[in-house]
């Protein structure tokens, strides 16, 4: 932390090491969670590309992580959007949410193209969680 601070200068404060009260920061989590309290379904969604330092064991960042992937699938599906359920539903963080892939499937027809991978993967997590 003493090379750290020699570098940021008074940005860092020590006992206990933490930004000084007259910097500003905004993280990702709070950029996503911004767009959610606005309304801004698809910019929170863009702003989403992984779950929140998904290689961290800690417990609060496990809380966190866990709430933000909620709200943003919560979201998703409150939005109506098929697009965005579809979008959600092929990345990372919405794979397991089958509530937004059937949604969406419902919404724009089970022929459509677009949802052929989202109820592959589906039917692919019903045979597994049936075995």
């Amino acid at each position: 932390m003493h090379r750290v601070r020699n570098v940021l200068g008074d940005v860092v404060e020590a006992n206990p090491y933490r930004f000084s009260s007259t910097v500003r920061l905004v993280t990702d989590a709070a950029n996503v969670a911004g767009h959610l309290r606005d309304g801004r379904v698809r910019q929170a969604l863009a702003a989403y590309p992984a779950k929140l330092l998904n290689r961290s064991t800690n417990l609060a960042i496990g809380f966190m992580r866990d709430e933000l992937n909620e709200a943003v699938g919560a979201s998703v599906r409150a939005s109506g959007d098929a697009q965005l359920m579809l979008q959600w539903c092929t990345s990372d963080m919405g794979s397991w949410d089958t509530a937004a892939a059937a949604t969406a499937v419902a919404l724009l027809g089970p022929q459509d193209p677009r949802c052929q991978l989202v109820s592959a993967r589906m039917e692919r997590l019903d045979r597994e969680l049936r075995a």
